[in-house]
């Protein structure tokens, strides 16, 4: 059957193919893994895209072949293996589909907050309510303080999980984070407890 010149996998659209035999059932039957889809960065294209933008869909996707190998025998630390292929790399013509980003794009001074539980305007059928989710920077997280029904916890790290007991009824959830460098973000989602949540119904005004 028709294989793919390079990694072996299923032929891919534009890159070259050999044939190869094989047993019956061992046949590829998808495309080699070193097809490897990229998030790169909006802001600086030769940068992969950071948590942030990947968090808020502020990146490109593009295809490179990633060619990587260890060197089971070096005793030096030298990777010769990974030499040889780059020297191939560095020969081809068309070698930028060969060169993926390796550095993190760190200009985004931005911080998101990813609630997990509950969910906007979700029903939640338990007193005890606990608010679960992250907060994504490029910075490390210095505060997350997450209200609920009067009350205020706090604490660090990009991981949250508080819990606070309520009686039935309607509720916000606001989420504060702050970064290291001072950034800060603020997070709102509603929920019924033991009870449909009800969107408000607007006051018309004269």
């Amino acid at each position: 059957m028709d294989i793919d010149g390079y990694g072996g996998g299923l032929p891919v659209d534009g890159e070259p193919k050999r044939k190869e035999y094989f047993i019956k059932g061992t046949e590829p039957t998808g495309p080699s893994a070193i097809y490897q889809k990229l998030k790169i960065s909006h802001h600086d294209s030769t940068k992969l895209a950071n948590a942030v933008e990947v968090a808020t869909g502020d990146y490109d996707e593009k295809q490179y072949i990633v060619f990587k190998e260890d060197d089971p025998v070096s005793n030096d630390g030298k990777n010769r293996w990974q030499d040889g292929i780059n020297a191939w790399i560095d020969s081809q013509p068309d070698n930028a589909k060969f060169k993926p980003p390796t550095d993190t794009y760190n200009g985004t001074n931005q911080v998101v907050i990813n609630i997990k539980s509950p969910s906007d305007q979700s029903q939640v059928n338990d007193n005890n309510v606990t608010v679960s989710g992250e907060v994504i920077s490029t910075a490390d997280i210095d505060s997350v303080q997450v209200s609920l029904g009067g009350s205020t916890k706090s604490s660090s790290g990009k991981d949250f999980s508080q819990t606070f007991s309520v009686p039935n009824g309607q509720y916000d959830i606001h989420v504060h984070a702050v970064d290291k460098r001072g950034t800060s973000s603020d997070r709102d989602i509603h929920i019924g407890v033991n009870q449909p949540y009800q969107t408000p119904t607007p006051n018309p005004t004269p």
